[in-house]
Formats: C-alpha cells, sequence, structure tokens
C-alpha cells in the first residue's frame, strides 16, 4: 500500500492521462498538470504535501520543495517503503511556531546532504511532541504528514541510501 497522498497523486494522473487519451483531448503536459493542479487546490487547498508531490512527477525527479521557492532536484536512490497505518490527523499542534516549521523544513535538507539517520528519530521526536503521537521505538519507522492523515512508514533499505 502507499501513504494517502502519494496514491492520490498517481491514480489522478493516471485517470487524467487516460481520459485525455481516451477523449482526444488536445493538450500538451503543461496543460495537463494545470488542469490537476487547479483539481488537487480544490480538494486540498494549499496542501504542501500533495504540490510537492505533483511537482516532482510533473518534472520527473525527487525533489525538496518548500512553498513559494523553487524545487530542488536531488540525486539519491529510492527508498522502499511500507505503510504500517495511517489515521486522520484532527489533533490541533500542541505547540507550534516558525522556528519549528524551519527545523522540520531543515531536517529533510540535512539527511539529504549528510544521510545521518539520527535526524529521522529527530523529526519523529518532533511529530510526538508536537502531535502527541507515540515516539516510533524502530530506528527505520518514520511519521509522515500526509494530507490531513499521518501516516507510519518503514523503510526496508535505509542503510543502503
Amino acid at each position: 500500500s502507499f501513504p494517502f497522498s502519494s496514491y492520490y497523486v498517481y491514480i489522478t494522473e493516471k485517470i487524467t492521462t487516460e481520459a485525455i487519451g481516451k477523449c482526444d483531448i488536445p493538450i500538451n503536459h503543461d496543460e495537463k498538470y494545470e488542469i490537476i493542479q487547479l483539481i488537487d487546490e480544490a480538494l486540498f487547498p494549499e496542501n504542501s504535501v500533495i504540490k510537492a508531490l505533483r511537482i516532482s512527477r510533473r518534472l520527473g525527479k525527487q525533489i525538496l520543495f518548500r512553498s513559494g521557492e523553487e524545487p530542488i532536484e536531488v540525486n539519491t536512490k529510492s527508498l522502499k517503503v511500507k505503510v504500517l497505518y495511517s489515521f486522520p490527523l484532527e489533533l490541533s499542534p500542541n505547540y507550534i511556531d516558525n522556528s519549528l516549521i524551519h527545523l522540520l523544513g531543515v531536517i529533510p535538507i540535512e539527511f539529504v546532504e549528510t544521510n545521518m539517520l539520527n535526524l529521522i528519530q529527530f523529526e519523529n521526536g518532533l511529530w510526538s511532541a508536537i502531535y502527541s503521537l507515540s515516539f516510533p521505538q524502530v530506528k527505520n519507522w518514520k511519521w509522515i504528514w500526509d494530507a490531513n492523515w499521518v501516516t507510519l512508514i518503514e523503510f526496508s533499505n535505509l542503510e543502503e541510501v
């Protein structure tokens, strides 16, 4: 199974591509993605996870993304991911401010640059503190923000990255 956001981005692109082909609609690659992004914005207003995944698919590259900035292409090995479980994130954060948001944005950059596996545990700790989620005791488990959900995933090849 896939995290919801990844599945949503994949399946909406697949359905749109098939519909364009079957209906013989004369639009190009960029126009197709503009239409899909309008749908994304209607269903998930200002959702940076969906937006980042969509841009990554559009470019066909792995990226680091922050709203309002250009995506940064990264060259890392692909991770094998297994969804352990997901649930709606209905909780209000215990505490959040710009410094925590900045820190959460820096962690993926540092991970790509250093491959320091302890950054995953550090980010899990932030999730635990901000949303009172249980702290995963397994080093290759990670909380991810998944649209309006939170998903616990397991990496099976983390040491190879």
